[in-house]
Order: C-alpha cells, then sequence, then structure tokens
C-alpha cells in the first residue's frame, strides 16, 4: 500500500512539473512586473547557440520570469535572505556615510539610497554612436519637424563616492545634429543633488526632481504657460520602488511619497485608444479616500504603449513625445501647454496596440509639430527606441 501511495505522489510531482513546464513554454507573460521590465521569452534552440553556451543562459533567464509563481518565490526569496544582511549593512552605512555597499545586485550610498553603479561611456560608446546616427538620419529626414531631445543624468552618470562624471551625456548630446537650444540635460553633479531629486528606492525623480525638468523642458519648446505647483503635498507611506523590489527588499526599505498639486486644464485622455477619466492619479488622488501604498507609476501612470491628450487650446501645436517611463511625471504637465499631445513607449507599443510603430506614419496621421525624445541613458543605449528615418 506504501508503495502505491509513494509512486502515486511521484506520478502527481511530476505532472505538476510538467504542466508547470508547459504553461511556461505555452502561455509566456510579456512583462515581470516584480522587477518592471520586459520578460524574458523561451529561446529558439539552434546547434550553434547550444555550443557557445547561450541557448542554455537564455533558457536560464527566460525561466526564471515564465516558471508560474516565479515572481512570487523570487520576492519571497530576497526577502527572507537580505533581512539579516540589512540590519549588518545599516551600521556600516551610519559609520561610513560616504561609501557605496554592496547590497545584493546593486549599492547602498548614504542615507538609505538604493543606487545603480556609474555607466562609463567607454562602456556604452558604440550603442550611442548608432543610436547617434539614427536619430540624424531621422532630424534629416524630416526638415518640417521641431525635434527636441532631453538627456536625464542620474546615479549612472556620477560616481557618488569619487565625484567623478561618466561622460554619456555629453557625448551623445553633442553627437546629434540639432542646435544646442533644442538639445537640454537634466544635470547631476554629486550626491547632494541626486538626493534632492530622486526617490530613495525608486529609479525615478521625485515631485521635485520632475517639476525641475519640467520647468527646464518648458523654456527650450518655447512655452511660456508655466503651471505652478501647490504643496508638496503627503500622497502615502510605505512607498516601495522599483530598487527595492528588484533585491527583494520591499519589505525592508521603504519612503513616503510626496507631490505636487497643479491646476490642470481640461483635457481629454486615452490609453491605447480607450478613454480614461485620469492619467495615472494626479487629479483624484487629491480628492478621494486613502488609497494605501501608493508608487510613482501607480500616482503618475504606467508606461502604456500610446497616451494622448487633448485640451481646449486650438493652435498650440501637436507634441509627440516618445520616451520611457520618467516621463510618465512630465505628459499631463506638457500636454496642458498643446492642443493634442501623443505619448508613445517602444518598448510597450506593438504588444497593446497589435501594429508596429511607424513615425512617418504616426506624425502624419496626427498632424505633429513638435517631437521630444527623453529619456536617461537607457534610453540611448537601448535598441528598442530606434526609429526608421524614412521620409
Amino acid at each position: 500500500m506504501k508503495k502505491h501511495l509513494d509512486r502515486a505522489v511521484v506520478l502527481l510531482v511530476l505532472a505538476a512539473m510538467l504542466a508547470g513546464l508547459a504553461l511556461s513554454v505555452l502561455h509566456q507573460k510579456d512583462v515581470n512586473y516584480y522587477e518592471n521590465r520586459t520578460a524574458n521569452r523561451m529561446p529558439a534552440f539552434s546547434l550553434t547557440s547550444w555550443l557557445r553556451g547561450e541557448y542554455q543562459d537564455a533558457l536560464e533567464d527566460a525561466l526564471s520570469d515564465q516558471v508560474p509563481a516565479a515572481e512570487r518565490l523570487n520576492r519571497t526569496y530576497h526577502q527572507t535572505t537580505n533581512r539579516y544582511l540589512r540590519m549588518v549593512l545599516k551600521r556600516f552605512q551610519t559609520a561610513f556615510p560616504n561609501r557605496y555597499f554592496r547590497f545584493q545586485d546593486m549599492l547602498l550610498f548614504g542615507d538609505d539610497y538604493i543606487t545603480f553603479p556609474a555607466v562609463w561611456l567607454e562602456e556604452r560608446q558604440p550603442e550611442l554612436d548608432a543610436k547617434a546616427e539614427n536619430y540624424n538620419a531621422l532630424f534629416a529626414a524630416c526638415p518640417e519637424l521641431r525635434f527636441y531631445v532631453y538627456y536625464i543624468e542620474k546615479d549612472t552618470d556620477v560616481e557618488f563616492d569619487t565625484g567623478l562624471k561618466t561622460g554619456v551625456s555629453d557625448y551623445m548630446l553633442s553627437a546629434l545634429n540639432l542646435p544646442e537650444s533644442q538639445k537640454g540635460c537634466f544635470r547631476v553633479n554629486n550626491f547632494d543633488e541626486f538626493s534632492q531629486w530622486f526617490f530613495k528606492t525608486d529609479h525615478h525623480w521625485n515631485y521635485a526632481g520632475s517639476y525641475r525638468a519640467y520647468t527646464e523642458l518648458m523654456q527650450m519648446l518655447g512655452k511660456t504657460d508655466v503651471l505652478e505647483p501647490r504643496g508638496p503635498e503627503f500622497i502615502a507611506g510605505g512607498m516601495c520602488g522599483t530598487k527595492a523590489k528588484i533585491v527583494g527588499a520591499d519589505a525592508l526599505f521603504s519612503e513616503d511619497l510626496y507631490a505636487y498639486r497643479y491646476a490642470f486644464p481640461e483635457m481629454t485622455i486615452t490609453v491605447n485608444g480607450e478613454p480614461v477619466s485620469d492619467y495615472g492619479r494626479q487629479s483624484d488622488t487629491f480628492t478621494e479616500a486613502d488609497y494605501g501604498t501608493l508608487g510613482y507609476s501607480g500616482f503618475y501612470g504606467d508606461d502604456y504603449g500610446e497616451i494622448t491628450f487633448h485640451t481646449d487650446k486650438a493652435g498650440a501645436g501637436n507634441l509627440l513625445v516618445i520616451g520611457e517611463s520618467f516621463d510618465n511625471a512630465l505628459l499631463k504637465l506638457l500636454a496642458s501647454s498643446y492642443e493634442n499631445t501623443y505619448s508613445v513607449d517602444l518598448r510597450n507599443y506593438e504588444r497593446e496596440n497589435g501594429k508596429t510603430f511607424s513615425f512617418s506614419d504616426y506624425v502624419q496621421a496626427h498632424g505633429i509639430t513638435d517631437v521630444l525624445l527623453i529619456g536617461n541613458v537607457d534610453f540611448f543605449v537601448l535598441d528598442e527606441f530606434r526609429l526608421e528615418a524614412t521620409p
């Protein structure tokens, strides 16, 4: 009897494993929500990639994303293993506030700031050259459009303990064939500046950093109707950003979320073609009951493939913003000064809208007058943000 029972248990375990494997292969997810990134998918097998070891590495990455409950298991593992390490590191941080300390795959600096390591120019120069060539071809092919480029420096652009800058932002901007008045940079020169403009647990800028960027962009775009903020006001406690989640430290690191209040003009908004009442919770959060824990994307809006904003400002121009999640905090602000504003995130556009993105077709269909290319170093090195350059 016991032998039959043991055999049945083994068969059930094998069946569960096979079902999980089948689910991982047949129903692959597109997004790893725990780490806020595109999920790794099962690679296509080839003898060459297998001999090089590339297939095995890609398969391991895919399984870590696609296996059922992988995100939950990853989070639980990190939370358990990091709790004791966090207590030990806190003592070192207090004793040496101007030194980096390794915490899993990230660095701690200063007063509980989780930081990314610096990305040096020599590491990314080939990708930057390719992107500059791509964008310069785009500028030349579309002389009727006003192009603007805004580079966002953050912890990857300066080594805090030495004060050295990586040189990536200046190199990229100098390689673009645009007038200097149409190129801008959100400068971060040291940790004191960084801590003023950015969250501790999240890789995005806070209310002060995003407003500073907004005012710099308005000057670059030639707009004078700048919205004045009220606040900052407390929105929610216990915010845990993407940096803490990636290392499984969301139970150990948290901070309060504050935001400015703005008198936005009336506007109609769509997300991937569907009407919505607001982008994020930038209006109703100030008037409705407590939302509990709320983060950057929950308040400012998610990284949707396409978002459109329409106001009654006839003749104010039509703006196309091509960027990544940093622009989430800016879109409603910028849209307040244009008749129509279109935001496209090339990482998600095709998947969420069921069609490829054609720059030339899009600007023609929507009567675009201004184009803003905006992002941090990732935006300028990733192939996902390339744009076709044919008129």
